[in-house]
């Protein structure tokens, strides 16, 4: 009875093997120069050696030999043998190159760069590597869009300058972003870096970087740090309850002057007695680096489709923002704030004239609002209008109407508009021949 249980059961655990074979190439896969994909029975296929998609999930490496094409995962994924061994898809002295649109994991490194420019690393998931992405001595890259989860370090630049890291969900690892030994000229921005164990940025030996518009929120032990790197340009970040927010050695720049202001600090503990949502105090972050216009409320940023885009400063939550043409010579600005009920509430917004100039009026909750619930800052100019407005905290919904100089159709819709039309003038030409013909 035993012997027979126990056949019962490995035949069981057989069958179940069978069932969880994986799809899989024999050994690593190779892009080729030539655009081949190498073995053929790869689960790649491409059409014009441009763009490569998968069709089935992947357990090998991928190394691209080829400049100027795509590799587009299809929501498929790139699995390793096991967390830190191996590279998922490595880059040699490539160019323009897109990964994109795949899941990662379970390799020594997911994504591997050198001496490669140019490409565009955007919408992956990448979890459970001993490191994200690694870029050794590239430039000129952009990694966009990208969500990084439980792996030890994530984004590292060694070498590289003039690269993009923008719009990236970064939580739950060992660190955020890195940027060590001359990478220098990069833009790090509007990242959400939360609850990691170690830092969320952090910077050494380098210099002229751009941080700006993340959020730092939660790490374990420091928020920033920069080790031997001067003249960094660090603004327009939320550092919410990091147990150190910045350790430093190296003197660099905090804000951008006034009224844009500098970074938002939880542990600022100023005042607004001007109401401009910016502190009165100066924040000392030590004896040689200060935030001279810390923000009384998060930094936030949302894009037109006109290639603008409208800043807010508020201890409000924001959302439903949207801004649209009402006609020709009129233009709507709408959003919602919402915070704890019955708490005092502001909002600090920066619209650029192009999109809201001239006469305004402010709507709250559909009624129209004057001073002093709604006040225009001095600091207006004839580029920025800047509106403060202040409320108790429910759910409320603002809307900002004015002149505009945006034109009814945005610019890159008239070329298109434009072939429409000639391509209709075409066809009522050509039956009007042909009917005459008959």
């Amino acid at each position: 009875m035993l012997v027979t249980i126990l056949t019962i059961f490995l035949l069981g655990l057989l069958g179940l093997s069978f069932k969880v074979q994986k799809v899989e190439a024999s050994g690593t896969i190779y892009i080729r120069a030539d655009g081949r994909i190498d073995p053929s029975d790869a689960p790649i296929t491409t059409v014009d050696n441009v763009t490569y998609t998968f069709t089935d999930n992947i357990f090998e490496e991928i190394v691209v030999e080829r400049d100027n094409i795509v590799v587009d995962g299809a929501g498929y994924t790139v699995q390793g043998i096991g967390r830190g061994i191996g590279r998922g898809i490595s880059l040699y002295g490539r160019s323009n190159v897109t990964i994109k649109n795949m899941e990662i994991k379970s390799f020594g490194c997911s994504i591997y760069l050198r001496d490669s420019s140019n490409t565009s690393i955007s919408g992956n998931k990448i979890t459970n590597n001993w490191c994200s992405i690694y870029l050794d001595s590239s430039s000129y890259n952009n990694i966009v869009g990208n969500n990084l989860t439980n792996n030890d370090d994530n984004i590292f630049l060694q070498s590289s300058q003039y690269t993009s890291i923008s719009g990236n969900k970064i939580t739950n690892n060992l660190a955020g972003i890195k940027a060590h030994y001359h990478s220098s000229y990069n833009s790090i921005s509007n990242n959400h870096i939360t609850n990691n164990w170690f830092v969320g940025i952090s910077i050494s030996y380098s210099s002229d970087n751009s941080i700006s518009g993340n959020n730092i929120t939660n790490n374990v032990y420091d928020g920033i740090d920069l080790w031997e790197s001067s003249n960094n340009s660090i603004y327009h970040n939320n550092l919410i309850n990091n147990t150190s927010q910045v350790i430093t050695d190296s003197v660099n720049t905090w804000d951008k002057g006034y009224p844009s202001g500098g970074n938002y600090w939880s542990n600022y503990t100023g005042f607004d007695l001007d109401y401009d949502g910016i502190g009165d105090a100066w924040h000392e972050i030590d004896e040689n680096n200060t935030d001279h216009y810390p923000l009384m409320g998060m930094f936030s940023s949302f894009n037109t489709s006109y290639d603008y885009a409208v800043n807010f400063i508020s201890n409000s939550s924001i959302s439903h923002f949207d801004f649209s043409l009402i006609d020709a010579n009129q233009a709507a600005l709408t959003f919602n704030v919402s915070g704890d009920t019955g708490t005092q509430g502001f909002c600090r917004v920066c619209v650029p004239k192009a999109l809201i100039n001239g006469s305004y009026i402010v709507k709250f909750n559909g009624e129209v609002i004057t001073e002093p619930q709604v006040r225009e800052l001095s600091c207006s100019n004839e580029t920025h209008l800047y509106l403060y407005i202040n409320y108790t905290h429910s759910e409320h919904t603002i809307i900002i109407t004015g002149t505009t100089i945006i034109p009814e159709f945005p610019s890159f819709l008239i070329l298109p508009l434009f072939m429409m039309l000639i391509l209709l003038a075409v066809i009522v030409y050509r039956r009007k021949h042909t009917v005459r013909q008959i």
